[in-house]
């Protein structure tokens, strides 16, 4: 073969490859260019504390990431990007995709399932539910294609701050405002009392869940059980002391008033006690008639099976809710006892006329008058104006130690709002609910997918060019062979 001839070979052969290499490329930036998704940023955030994998929060409920989405966020998130302008939540909220990161053979995991039969010591748990801790999180700019990737990245930052700070808020431990916001000087006395006490008892059933929860943790050298006996101090010392001074003494404002509440309280427990008290009888009159030890003989084709009862179990069962009910019947019994004496104190102290007091003990109008010493007028009035004045000191007082009170209360809330804050911040904070991976997808020639797009098209094309030239060097050396043999 000339020197020409294999010259023009290779050429052809070159021409070949290279008309195949560039109808590949046009192929590929055709196919990758028109199928091409709309440029997104993406990001994945985690979180890391505890309860996450469970799906529960810092607060003990469940969390939800769907927030993400919430005008509440989104408005931050433009106004921080200060883009609020030009775009709305409802623009930006269609283009947000969220999406759980799961394990590869999660399917398998959930899908599988443990034999009744299987008695091998080795056994895998099989998962049921699966709450994912990781999420990715997918902007896209087709809300307006022509925002600039570094807007679209910066849109996508603040959307996580803006849920991050929002989850630090909707998902933490705090002190509701509607357990402490109360007008005390719209009640009486008695009433100011029980509405501190039941504040009290709210919290330091909060503090001791919280201290369940973390009993190591402390803060400024306090943990949450030292909230809760300080507010149980406040419980059982000034409140009860303030409530027996109030009862001895008969303090309040509106007697009249007082003493409805006092007759509504014991007319309601005494139809509560009615109620309990035939409760009580049903179940005296059903444990006596109950049998006991039932034995059920079972025949079967070839044995009789002795099959006990479970009446005794029964029996018993009755005997603790009968248990209970007469327990419930001496606590009535003490607070209608409670309420009366209240009452009675009240009358005795008050100046309530005769009318109004007649029904506190017909004793009292029955009285010889003849044993008393008679009074003067002036003796009269003296004793009138002593007691209203020892009335107006012991009022004067008891309503200092209530705003005493008010303050010891607000001094232990405001430990325990720092102590909360202290947990919440270890629990909610950058590591805890983090971002990471922040990126720009957008259709680029010197890209990742790019070149897949280009092995999957250009590919082929290029190896039948490949075919072709050697189908041409094999008919080549063909010729070569047979002018060599002649």
């Amino acid at each position: 073969m000339s020197k020409t001839k294999k010259m023009s070979l290779n050429k052809t052969i070159a021409l070949i490859l290279a008309a195949c290499l560039v109808i590949g490329l046009v192929m590929t930036g055709v196919v990758f260019f028109g199928k091409s998704g709309p440029a997104s940023a993406s990001t994945q955030l985690q979180f890391t504390f505890d309860g996450a994998a469970d799906g529960i929060a810092p607060n003990g409920s469940n969390y939800n990431v769907s927030d993400l989405s919430s005008d509440e966020v989104l408005s931050a998130a433009l106004a921080a990007a200060s883009l609020d302008g030009n775009y709305t939540a409802a623009d930006i909220r269609p283009y947000l995709v969220v999406k759980g990161v799961y394990p590869e053979d999660m399917a398998a995991q959930v899908m599988s399932y443990e034999s009744l039969l299987n008695f091998t010591s080795s056994r895998e748990l099989t998962v049921n539910r699966f709450f994912p801790t990781t999420y990715s999180i997918t902007l896209y700019d087709s809300f307006d294609p022509s925002i600039s990737g570094a807007q679209l990245k910066t849109l996508l930052t603040e959307i996580i701050s803006a849920y991050r700070d929002y989850f630090a808020v909707r998902y933490a431990n705090n002190l509701q405002d509607s357990v402490l916001m109360f007008d005390l000087s719209q009640y009486d006395y008695p009433q100011q009392l029980a509405i501190i006490q039941s504040q009290l008892e709210v919290l330091t059933g909060y503090a001791m869940e919280m201290y369940e929860v973390d009993p190591t943790f402390s803060f400024e050298g306090q943990g949450f059980n030292d909230i809760a006996v300080r507010f149980t101090n406040l419980i059982n010392s000034d409140i009860d002391r303030m409530n027996a001074s109030l009862t001895m003494n008969a303090l309040t404002r509106n007697t009249t008033r007082l003493l409805i509440q006092y007759q509504y309280e014991i007319r309601n427990l005494n139809n509560q006690l009615e109620k309990k008290t035939n409760q009580l009888k049903m179940m005296d009159s059903l444990i006596d008639s109950y049998e006991k030890n039932e034995i059920i003989y079972l025949s079967t084709s070839d044995s009789l099976v002795k099959i006990d009862g479970n009446s005794s179990e029964t029996y018993d069962s009755l005997v603790d809710v009968r248990k209970d009910v007469a327990e419930e019947i001496t606590e009535i019994n003490s607070n209608i006892t409670t309420n009366t004496l209240k009452m009675s104190d009240l009358l005795k102290d008050s100046d309530a006329p005769a009318d109004e007091t007649q029904e506190t003990g017909a004793e009292d109008s029955n009285e010889d008058e003849s044993t008393h010493e008679v009074m003067t007028e002036a003796e009269l009035k003296a004793a009138t104006e002593a007691a209203a004045e020892q009335s107006k000191r012991q009022i004067a007082a008891l309503e200092g130690n209530i705003d005493q009170l008010q303050t010891k209360r607000d001094t232990v809330i405001a430990d325990f709002s720092k102590l909360l804050d202290a947990y919440n911040k270890r629990e909610i904070n950058d590591l805890t609910v983090a971002f990471f991976g922040l990126r720009y997808n957008a259709p680029k020639l010197l890209s990742g997918a790019f070149i897949k797009t280009g092995i999957k098209v250009a590919g082929p094309i290029f190896a039948l060019g490949f075919m072709a030239c050697m189908v041409l060097l094999i008919q080549d050396q063909r010729k070569k062979y047979k002018a060599a043999a002649k």
